[in-house]
């Protein structure tokens, strides 16, 4: 992707934090995250964790460098090969695995993963459509992975479920010019999960609780559920 090659220019490929879009998050505050991750999923060691959609990677590398292992997908392969570079050169590469993977269209076998991690990809979603078929894939990965069940954790932010619809949405309510202020004050008030797609969660899930993560400093809110 042209695109991602001039922003790894622009950036440089070592800032983890500036490539995820998470400029002026802290390591502090990315270890004060992992643990509310690790609360959902487990601090099993044994076990490998699934990034589903993990982008360039930051909260694989920060697990793996607490000892876990995790397995890395996402569609974007310049962006997995970068983070498969950068494991090799940091002495990661026993604890990471990273792989080209669509969470719309994922390839990854039934019941590969008992624990799956799936962070604010809704931002990246094309259509509304498409969040029902990331939460059935979700399903499928984790379903029967493991006799002590599953541990599944999905957030999306103010941006989902799609940024195109809703850029749509404020140019259709009477917008003549969308201004950056008048876009962020639009984003607080959407949905960031519909009603539909927690319903889509529920049928697939046994479990849906309410989670919440440090995001809620960057983004205005990250509201994730913990599925089992």
């Amino acid at each position: 992707m042209d695109w991602w090659n001039d922003f790894v220019r622009n950036v440089g490929k070592d800032d983890l934090f500036a490539l995820s879009d998470r400029r002026g998050q802290t390591h502090e505050e990315l270890e004060t995250e992992l643990e509310d991750i690790l609360a959902v999923l487990g601090d099993d060691k044994s076990d490998p964790i699934l990034d589903f959609g993990c982008g360039a990677g930051l909260v694989s590398f920060a697990l793996a460098k607490r000892g876990y292992r995790v397995v890395g997908v996402d569609r974007n392969a310049t962006a997995i090969e970068s983070a498969m570079q950068k494991a090799q050169s940091e002495g990661l590469m026993s604890q990471l695995e990273f792989r080209v993977d669509d969470c719309v269209n994922s390839a990854l076998p039934d019941g590969s993963f008992s624990r799956v991690m799936c962070l604010c990809v809704t931002p990246h979603l094309l259509n509304n459509s498409d969040i029902p078929l990331v939460i059935g894939h979700l399903d499928r990965i984790s379903r029967n992975a493991s006799p002590a069940g599953r541990r599944v954790l999905f957030t999306g932010h103010r941006w989902g479920p799609s940024r195109i619809q809703v850029v749509n949405e404020i140019l259709s309510a009477g917008f003549s010019t969308v201004k950056q202020e008048q876009l962020l004050h639009h984003m607080e008030e959407v949905v960031w999960f519909r009603p539909s797609d927690i319903d889509a969660m529920k049928s697939k899930f046994s479990v849906v609780d309410s989670y919440k993560n440090v995001h809620q400093r960057f983004w205005g809110r990250s509201v994730g559920f913990s599925l089992s």
